[in-house]
C-alpha cells in the first residue's frame, strides 16, 4: 500500500463487503467486520437485500441500523408501522441505507467492530439477508 508520510496511508476503496445473516426471530446483535489495527474505516453505503421481504406491521415489526459501539452509524430498515422513521423491506428489492448525519458515527478506527443490530417488536421473524458495505480504508 503506498504511504503518504511516516505515518499515513493513502486511502483505498474498502467493499463491496457482503455479509448474509440466517433467519432472526429476536434482538440480535451481528459483528460484521473488525477494522484492522493501526487503520481508519469511513463508511460510505451500505446495502440491504432479502429476497423474502418484511411487510410493515404495527406489533410485530423488525428495525436494522449499522452500529459503530452505541452509536447508529445507518439506518438500514424499520417495518414497525408505528413509527415515524417507518422503512419497508420489498421482497427481493435492495434498501439502500440512511447515513447518519454525525460524521463521527461512520468511521471506524483500527479495533473497533461493525456491527449488525437487529430489534425485534413484537414476534416479528426477519427472513435471512444480505447485508453490502462500502467505504474507505486509510
Amino acid at each position: 500500500m503506498p504511504r503518504r508520510g511516516p505515518d499515513t496511508f493513502e486511502a483505498e476503496k474498502w467493499g463491496p463487503f457482503p455479509f448474509a445473516h440466517a433467519q432472526v426471530t429476536a434482538n440480535t446483535t451481528l459483528k460484521v467486520y473488525k477494522v484492522p489495527a493501526n487503520r481508519t474505516l469511513r463508511l460510505t453505503r451500505a446495502t440491504y437485500h432479502n429476497v423474502t421481504g418484511l411487510a410493515n406491521d404495527g406489533t410485530n415489526a423488525f428495525a436494522g441500523t449499522i452500529q459503530n459501539g452505541s452509536d447508529v452509524a445507518i439506518k438500514l430498515f424499520n417495518t414497525d408501522s408505528g413509527d415515524a422513521d417507518v422503512k419497508a423491506i420489498a421482497a427481493d428489492t435492495i434498501v439502500i441505507g440512511d447515513l447518519s448525519a454525525t460524521d463521527a458515527f461512520l468511521v471506524f478506527e483500527g479495533g473497533e467492530e461493525i456491527t449488525l443490530v437487529l430489534t425485534e417488536d413484537g414476534t416479528a421473524t426477519l427472513p435471512a439477508g444480505t447485508l453490502v458495505l462500502e467505504g474507505y480504508l486509510y
